[in-house]
Protein backbone atom coordinates (compact mmCIF):
# COMPACT_ATOMS: atom_id res chain seq x y z
CA UNK A 1 0.00 0.00 0.00
CA UNK A 2 3.05 2.08 0.28
CA UNK A 3 5.15 4.20 -2.44
CA UNK A 4 8.46 3.14 -2.63
CA UNK A 5 10.02 5.59 -0.24
CA UNK A 6 7.21 5.32 2.09
CA UNK A 7 7.62 1.63 2.92
CA UNK A 8 11.46 1.75 2.96
CA UNK A 9 11.21 4.64 5.44
CA UNK A 10 8.11 2.96 7.29
CA UNK A 11 8.49 -0.87 6.36
CA UNK A 12 11.83 -1.96 5.72
CA UNK A 13 13.28 -0.83 9.27
CA UNK A 14 10.84 -2.55 11.44
CA UNK A 15 10.82 -5.57 8.70
CA UNK A 16 14.83 -5.66 9.51
CA UNK A 17 14.19 -6.04 13.25
CA UNK A 18 12.04 -8.91 12.56
CA UNK A 19 14.37 -10.75 9.97
CA UNK A 20 16.68 -10.59 12.70
CA UNK A 21 15.33 -11.70 15.60
CA UNK A 22 13.91 -15.00 13.17
CA UNK A 23 17.53 -15.26 11.89
CA UNK A 24 17.66 -19.38 12.27
CA UNK A 25 16.03 -21.83 10.30
CA UNK A 26 14.40 -20.88 7.15
CA UNK A 27 12.00 -18.55 6.26
CA UNK A 28 9.09 -17.59 3.96
CA UNK A 29 7.94 -13.65 3.70
CA UNK A 30 4.45 -13.57 2.64
CA UNK A 31 3.41 -10.15 1.50
CA UNK A 32 0.07 -9.73 1.03
CA UNK A 33 -2.71 -8.45 -0.98
CA UNK A 34 -3.09 -6.59 -4.50
CA UNK A 35 0.15 -4.50 -5.42
CA UNK A 36 2.27 -6.46 -3.52
CA UNK A 37 5.49 -5.81 -5.29
CA UNK A 38 7.52 -9.05 -4.31
CA UNK A 39 10.60 -8.02 -6.10
CA UNK A 40 11.09 -5.27 -3.21
CA UNK A 41 11.89 -7.87 -1.11
CA UNK A 42 14.87 -9.35 -2.79
CA UNK A 43 17.42 -7.98 -0.47
CA UNK A 44 16.05 -9.23 2.45
CA UNK A 45 17.36 -12.51 4.10
CA UNK A 46 14.70 -14.54 3.31
CA UNK A 47 14.79 -18.32 1.36
CA UNK A 48 10.82 -18.19 -0.10
CA UNK A 49 8.46 -15.49 -0.80
CA UNK A 50 5.35 -16.05 -1.59
CA UNK A 51 2.38 -12.94 -2.31
CA UNK A 52 -1.14 -13.66 -4.22
CA UNK A 53 -0.05 -14.19 -8.28
CA UNK A 54 -3.49 -13.80 -8.94
CA UNK A 55 -4.54 -10.71 -7.29
CA UNK A 56 -4.87 -7.11 -9.29
CA UNK A 57 -2.03 -5.65 -9.80
CA UNK A 58 0.38 -8.39 -8.66
CA UNK A 59 3.08 -9.88 -11.20
CA UNK A 60 2.63 -14.04 -11.77
CA UNK A 61 5.35 -16.22 -11.15
CA UNK A 62 7.11 -14.32 -14.11
CA UNK A 63 8.23 -12.04 -11.36
CA UNK A 64 11.83 -11.18 -10.96
CA UNK A 65 12.23 -12.31 -7.18
CA UNK A 66 15.45 -13.31 -6.23
CA UNK A 67 14.10 -15.85 -3.25
CA UNK A 68 12.55 -18.99 -4.01
CA UNK A 69 8.83 -18.65 -5.41
CA UNK A 70 6.09 -19.93 -3.32
CA UNK A 71 2.65 -20.01 -4.52
CA UNK A 72 0.83 -21.27 -8.26
CA UNK A 73 -2.85 -21.54 -7.19
CA UNK A 74 -5.31 -19.16 -6.29
CA UNK A 75 -6.84 -19.62 -2.64
CA UNK A 76 -10.45 -18.81 -3.60
CA UNK A 77 -10.58 -21.59 -5.29
CA UNK A 78 -10.17 -23.46 -2.50
CA UNK A 79 -12.96 -21.59 -0.46
CA UNK A 80 -15.08 -22.36 -3.53
CA UNK A 81 -13.78 -26.12 -3.42
CA UNK A 82 -13.12 -26.18 -7.17
CA UNK A 83 -11.10 -29.05 -7.41
CA UNK A 84 -10.73 -28.63 -11.68
CA UNK A 85 -9.71 -25.23 -11.30
CA UNK A 86 -7.14 -26.05 -8.36
CA UNK A 87 -5.86 -28.89 -10.86
CA UNK A 88 -5.31 -26.62 -14.13
CA UNK A 89 -3.27 -23.56 -11.82
CA UNK A 90 -1.18 -26.51 -10.29
CA UNK A 91 -0.40 -27.97 -13.56
CA UNK A 92 0.31 -24.48 -15.11
CA UNK A 93 2.30 -23.58 -12.30
CA UNK A 94 4.44 -26.07 -12.59
CA UNK A 95 4.94 -26.46 -16.42
CA UNK A 96 5.95 -22.38 -15.66
CA UNK A 97 8.14 -23.26 -12.97
CA UNK A 98 9.78 -26.22 -14.10
CA UNK A 99 13.22 -26.19 -13.56
CA UNK A 100 13.39 -23.47 -11.09
CA UNK A 101 13.22 -23.57 -7.38
CA UNK A 102 9.81 -23.67 -6.25
CA UNK A 103 7.06 -24.78 -3.74
CA UNK A 104 3.42 -24.90 -5.05
CA UNK A 105 0.93 -23.63 -2.77
CA UNK A 106 -1.84 -21.78 -2.21
CA UNK A 107 -1.24 -17.66 -3.02
CA UNK A 108 -2.27 -16.90 0.77
CA UNK A 109 -4.13 -18.58 3.86
CA UNK A 110 -6.99 -21.18 2.54
CA UNK A 111 -10.36 -21.07 4.46
CA UNK A 112 -11.07 -22.99 7.19
CA UNK A 113 -13.67 -24.16 5.03
CA UNK A 114 -11.53 -25.80 2.63
CA UNK A 115 -12.01 -29.71 2.42
CA UNK A 116 -9.53 -32.56 2.34
CA UNK A 117 -10.56 -33.39 -1.57
CA UNK A 118 -9.65 -29.78 -2.16
CA UNK A 119 -5.99 -29.92 -0.46
CA UNK A 120 -5.74 -33.76 -1.60
CA UNK A 121 -6.16 -32.22 -5.19
CA UNK A 122 -3.28 -30.17 -4.61
CA UNK A 123 -0.99 -33.16 -3.25
CA UNK A 124 -2.09 -35.16 -6.20
CA UNK A 125 -1.43 -32.39 -8.75
CA UNK A 126 2.49 -32.61 -7.87
CA UNK A 127 3.00 -36.08 -8.04
CA UNK A 128 1.25 -36.06 -11.47
CA UNK A 129 3.24 -33.12 -12.55
CA UNK A 130 6.40 -35.07 -11.91
CA UNK A 131 4.85 -37.18 -14.60
CA UNK A 132 3.65 -34.73 -17.12
CA UNK A 133 6.16 -32.01 -16.71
Amino acid sequence: MFDEPSFNEFSRPYDSIVLDAAGYGKNVLHTCGAYAHPERFNDYPVDGISWDTKAEGNPGLEAAVTATKVGGVDHALFAANDIAQIQQQASEALRQMKDQPFILAPNCAIPLSVTDEALVQLKKSVFEGEIRV
